[in-house]
């Protein structure tokens, strides 16, 4: 999808808007592409001068665009962010049968999902029938194939009918993720409890999860895994511009550090190594933040590795 985001005044004082590519999964596979990683990505877009422009931007971030159908049959969607004075965003989204939302079963890239260590996918992809068969194929291809599945529920209440309905479709396949991420709001929608570690000791229970983290924003972020807890902070070294991709630049570079940097993988993962998923993770996400946009924010390894010596050095 495309981001729309604030770029200032016209000279007329009007609000001017600066394209930018997003769209949760896409920007988790750049952000793990950014850091050294290998990812494609799956999905539709229209053919049209956004979808095109989409399809180059994957290319162009060395993400394997071949699994992203361009179609003539409806358009890309969109979403208009506004940003309040502390870098925190409200979405307006036009996706009224967009391209996204008709992905087939047929168009899904199997080869890439049974080729890969994990298989990520967003709740957006179930709020419309079409779409949601594609993303249980997909799930189903990645059990059999013993694939990793990382899961964001990333709640935008906006695109389904209602609450309840987002919260069905949500639980409906939270039993599936190796790795689960939830905001401390999602944690609440889920659980209806407010305190982290109950909220988060009844999803790993119920669902069985490895891992859960729990992102809190400017609070830092928790995880859960093997009956422990980490509780890491937040990075403030850097001012907060735009928290547009933060999460997927938090939720990518751990899924990056915990196949690359870590050299771990979801069962044999130590508390040392969670700790400096966490950690590079959450750097991360700290230069996303202090840069506009989603995808053009999201950081190269350097610079997370750059932060994270930096507050060693403190």
């Amino acid at each position: 999808m495309i981001d729309f985001t604030p770029a200032g005044n016209s000279n007329n004082c009007n609000l001017l808007f600066e394209r930018n590519p997003g769209g949760a999964p896409a920007n988790l596979a750049v952000s793990v592409a950014r850091l050294g990683g290998s990812s494609a990505f799956i999905g539709k877009a229209g053919d049209d001068i956004f979808g095109r422009f989409l399809k180059n931007t994957l290319k162009k971030e060395n993400v394997d665009d071949s699994g992203l159908v361009l179609t003539k049959e409806a358009l890309t969607t969109l979403a208009f962010v506004e940003l309040k004075e502390n870098g925190e965003r409200d979405f307006s989204f036009y996706r009224n049968n967009s391209a996204d939302t008709l992905l087939k079963p047929s168009e899904v890239c199997i080869d890439h999902i049974k080729n890969s260590r994990f298989f990520h996918f967003g709740s957006l992809s179930l709020t419309h029938k079409s779409a949601r068969k594609a993303t249980m194929a997909a799930l189903r291809t990645a059990l059999k194939s013993g694939v990793n599945i990382s899961y964001d529920p990333n709640l935008r209440k906006p695109l389904w009918k209602n609450s309840d309905e987002a919260k069905r479709a949500i639980l409906s396949v939270m039993h599936y993720a190796s790795v689960l991420k939830v905001s401390d709001d999602e944690l609440f929608f889920i659980t209806g409890e407010k305190e982290l570690d109950r909220g988060a000791e009844i999803i790993i229970k119920r669902f069985n999860t490895p891992i859960l983290l729990v992102t809190r924003g400017a609070d830092g972020s928790n995880s859960y895994f093997c009956g422990k807890v980490i509780r890491q902070s937040a990075f403030t070294d850097l001012k907060v511009i735009d928290t547009t991709g933060a999460g997927d630049a938090f939720f990518g570079s751990f899924l990056y550090s915990l196949l690359h940097e870590a050299c771990m993988d979801v069962r044999h993962l130590t508390q040392t190594g969670m700790d400096f998923c966490m950690r590079f993770a959450s750097a991360a996400a700290a230069v996303c933040v202090s840069r506009k946009g989603a995808i053009p924010s999201l950081p190269k390894r350097e610079e997370v590795l750059s932060l994270l010596n930096l507050r060693q050095s403190v």
